[in-house]
Order: C-alpha cells, then sequence, then structure tokens
C-alpha cells in the first residue's frame, strides 16, 4: 500500500524517539474505504512542516507508513512515522 506526499508549510509537535517522529492519522470508515488526503502539521526541530498524505483507499486500522529522512534533523535524520486509526 502506497502514500502520497506533499509538503507546505505548518507547526505541531509530535512524539519522538531519538530523531524519529511518530503521529497518528485519525480517519473514518468512509474516509478509509474511499480514501482521502489528510494535512499534517509538525515542528521538525526550528522548522515548522505540513504535509498533505493521500491515503489510498481500502486502508485498514494500524497500517503503518514511514517517511523517510522527514523526522527531525542534525546527524542522521530521523523518519516520521504514521499509524492509520480507523474511528467507529
Amino acid at each position: 500500500m502506497k502514500f502520497a506526499l506533499k509538503r507546505m508549510l505548518g507547526a505541531e509537535s509530535f512524539p519522538y524517539q531519538g530523531a524519529d517522529l511518530y503521529h497518528e492519522i485519525a480517519l473514518s470508515q468512509k474516509e478509509a474505504a474511499a480514501g482521502v488526503e489528510k494535512k499534517i502539521k509538525y515542528q521538525r526541530g526550528k522548522e515548522k512542516k505540513k504535509l498533505v498524505v493521500k491515503v489510498p483507499a481500502g486502508v485498514t486500522d494500524g497500517a503503518k507508513v514511514r517517511l523517510k529522512g522527514m523526522g527531525l534533523k542534525g546527524g542522521n535524520p530521523g523518519d516520521l512515522y504514521l499509524t492509520v486509526r480507523i474511528e467507529n
């Protein structure tokens, strides 16, 4: 399953471990079935980012995606890990 990604400007802090950031994307059952674009704002060190993640149709609860190099900067940049949560 592939997720498309677009970059924009923005801001929000995510939990992190080392240089990696973690975030959950909440979807309705309808969004999960049809596919959707979700906006995510976050802080990457001092840099503010906004991403638009295109979630494909048929995604399942707990699906994970790794966005390489989108975590914290400094030394080796970390990754951003997204987990899909489907709400009832």
